[in-house]
This record gives C-alpha cells, structure tokens and sequence, in this order.
C-alpha cells in the first residue's frame, strides 16, 4: 500500500489537497480505537508533505528571480526583450549512504512481495530490523505491508516461521499500550497451530515405554502417553488405533478439534483421509460409549429389581416362620393346660 492510497488522493504535489485529505481521512478513523490505522495515515501525511515541500523547494531554484535586473541596453531598443537572468541551478543532494541502503532495502522487499518470494521478503525485513534501516515511526507501516504475505505463505516450516516472529517481536500477544492490528492477530494465531503441529509432530515420534521418564509431561502414565502417541500418529500418517477407553475418546476429540480450529493455517500439512478416518473412528468410539453405558445401566436396573424381590421374598419367609412358630408355641400352651 503507497501513501497516495492511504491518503484517497492520487500523486501530487498540492499541499493543500494533501492536507484536506488527510482531514477528511482521518474523520472515518478512531486514533484510540484503530491506533494501527492512525499511525499509517499519519506516516502516509508526513511523507507526503516532506514530498511536496521537497518538490516546491525544486521549483522555486529553478523559477526565474523576479529581483534581478533585466540585462538591457538603453541605447538599443531591441535588447528590451533580453531574457532574465537565470541563476545556475544547485546540484542534485547525494543520498547518504544510510539512505541508500533504505532505498536499496524497499526496492528489494517490493520485488521480492511481488514475486511471491516470502522466504527473501523476511530475510530482508530481519535484516533491515536490526541494522536500524527502519525508523520508529515506520516500522509497524513496513510489517502491516510485509507480514501478511508471510502468514499467508504455507511453504515456510513452523521453525522458520516461529523464529520469524520471534525476531520481529510478534511471538506473544502484544501488551495493552502496543498496537494490535489484524494482521498481528492472524500471525499471532497461526503461531499457535505451528505450535500444536509441532507437539503433534514431538508425540508422533516419541515411542513410549514403561517406565520411561517424559520430562515435557512428567505427570503423565505409560497408558497415557501411548494413547497420545497412537493418535498423533493416526492424524499425521493414519496408523489405524481404535480408543478403548473414555479417555482415549475424549483425547482424540480434542485434538480433532485443535485440528479444526486450526485448520486455516496447516490442513495442508494433513493428508484428508487420515482426518476423515479419524473422525469415523472418533464417532464409533462415541456411538460404542452410549452403548456401554447404555448396557451397564441396563445391568444396574436388573440388578437393582432382583435385590428388591429377593429383599421381598426374604421378609416374606421371616413373616412365614414367625406365624408358624406362634401357631406351634399355641398348641403346646393349649396341651400343656
């Protein structure tokens, strides 16, 4: 984006429409709202008048003095018409060599935006971050123009793209007092499915034995870290594993759902039918859950009806004999009188 499309107007040296763009521009933004916004119209105003003044200050060297005196000869008429006096124009400034390299670093990063090459794109960017090529005031104007290019780029390794942000100060959610912009928001969430991928990946090769120490999840059991490892490697390579418990169900339907938030940024790391396989699975092993369960209830009533007919069955019996044993202790009353 140049400063003429950031300002609505097209190329020119009025500083007078310059300025009434910029105020009609700066009605449609909320500097407190969209601080991002505000600093890139305002970087675009500044530039544009230093521009402009430039381009003024050029044409009054180069206009004809209308204090000098006209070069004329009273005894001639015709030497009236002579030309004015034309001072010798000033020698074009040489860039220093600071301003060089900053022109040298745009013209590359343009070419290299255009070509798609976002590998090059961010080796520049680094680059000039840490020689100074890019002052204060433009440095969020050059990552709004660079980085979504790079977030968009699926070629890059998640190592590549983590050390990417760690050096350009975008690895972690900014601060309240930092802009936070869209842009920073999507490089912001593709860090985190880089970094779930890379934890799938670490699972998927970590072959777990008994007894064997996992310093990244010490609290976790033997029959934890398998059921973790063979689902990594159903979603990465689609070894077939089959949840035989609740937990390695609910397991495998959090990182489906890792997977699926994710998705925008590395379905293309994923091959389909290992993700389609895992979902069938994922929905037996739910469908088989509601059956045990529904069994085990179906037991637990069974169960819970012959105790209370062997409870009444049982009382029944003691009614029984408690009669026959008063009926018996009557007769010997009877005979005993």
């Amino acid at each position: 984006m140049t400063i003429w499309t950031e300002l609505d107007i097209a190329p020119t040296d009025d500083a007078k429409l310059i300025r009434r763009a910029y105020a009609t521009r700066l009605r449609a933004i909320d500097p407190d709202a969209n601080p991002v916004a505000f600093q890139n119209l305002r970087t675009a105003y500044d530039r544009a008048l230093t521009m402009s003044a430039r381009a003024a200050q050029k044409a009054a060297t180069s206009e004809p003095d209308a204090d000098t005196e006209v070069l004329s000869d009273e005894e001639d008429e015709d030497d009236t018409d002579a030309p004015l006096f034309q001072p010798a124009p000033e020698p074009p400034r040489e860039l220093t060599p600071e301003e060089q390299e900053r022109a040298t670093f745009e013209t590359d990063v343009n070419t290299a935006l255009a070509a798609g090459d976002s590998r090059t794109a961010l080796a520049l960017l680094t680059s000039a971050l840490a020689r100074g090529l890019i002052t204060l005031g433009n440095r969020e104007y050059a990552l709004q123009a660079i980085m979504p290019v790079i977030v968009r780029d699926g070629s890059l390794s998640p190592e590549e793209y983590l050390a990417a942000l760690e050096k350009i100060g975008w690895n972690s959610v900014p601060r309240a007092t930092d802009p936070f912009s869209q842009v920073r928001h999507a490089a912001i969430s593709r860090a985190n499915a880089e970094r779930w991928f890379q934890a799938l990946r670490t699972k998927s090769e970590q072959q777990p034995w008994p007894f064997a120490p996992y310093p990244d999840a010490p609290n976790d059991n033997w029959f934890t870290r398998y059921r973790k490892f063979r689902i990594a490697n159903l979603l990465l390579h689609g070894t077939w594993c089959l949840p035989r418990a609740s937990l390695g169900v609910a397991m495998l339907g959090r990182e489906l759902d890792l997977f699926h938030h994710h998705a925008g940024f590395i379905r293309h790391r994923f091959d389909e039918r290992y993700i389609a396989r895992a979902e069938s699975i994922h929905a037996f092993g739910k469908s088989w859950r509601r059956i045990r369960l529904g069994l085990w209830a179906l037991a637990s009533g069974l169960m819970t009806i012959f105790c209370i007919f062997a409870a009444i069955a049982t009382a029944g019996a003691g009614i029984i004999g408690v009669i026959g044993f008063g009926r018996l202790t009557w007769s010997l009353i009877q005979a005993l009188e």
